[in-house]
């Protein structure tokens, strides 16, 4: 398929990007669970998925605000998990 029809339904290679670094910050979350305590890990990862499913970026830049927002909670998560070793 190539002409204006193609390139209308493909997304941009931005948008490529930025679900690309979505992908890669829910598996980061998901490694990172691997760090909580046994009895705990079911139920964040639990929560890791349903917020992931539950955010809906309407646009681009909702998607990056999104990616903004998990990195810092990400990186919450991290220090908790940290702390609690």
């Amino acid at each position: 398929m190539s002409g204006p029809a193609a390139s209308a339904a493909a997304p941009s290679l931005k948008l490529f990007v930025l679900r690309s670094s979505a992908v890669a910050l829910y598996r980061d979350f998901l490694r990172l669970c691997r760090q909580a305590p046994p009895e705990s890990r079911p139920q964040l990862v639990a929560h890791v998925r349903g917020e992931f499913r539950s955010a809906a970026p309407r646009d681009e830049h909702d998607l990056k605000h999104l990616i903004r927002q998990g990195r810092d909670q990400l990186k919450q998560l991290h220090d908790t998990l940290s702390l609690s070793k």
